[in-house]
């Protein structure tokens, strides 16, 4: 599941919430951008033309690519692998 919704009826940014409670009950990192990780496109291709969505989207792979390395930098401490538990008692 990606962190980005086409809009194609109304309650799209009910779904985009919806979705991101899932991640968050997780305990999942969501990294954000400039606005709602939202295009704007009926049909086929449209969204394309949605250049706010657009650029959200750029920010958006810019914050994740941010995200990704800073997370791989801290996989090891001292030469050792960094263990997180799931779940915390």
């Amino acid at each position: 599941m990606r962190n980005a919704i086409n809009q194609v009826e109304k309650n799209t940014t009910n779904v985009f919430d919806t979705v991101n409670h899932f991640f968050t009950i997780g305990q999942m990192i969501i990294p954000g951008s400039s606005y709602w990780n939202i295009g704007v496109g009926r049909n086929i291709g449209e969204v394309e033309q949605d250049q706010e969505g657009l650029h959200t989207m750029q920010v958006l792979g810019e914050n994740m690519a941010w995200l990704l390395k800073r997370l791989a930098e801290k996989r090891f401490h001292r030469g050792r692998p960094v263990v997180r538990p799931l779940c915390r008692d």
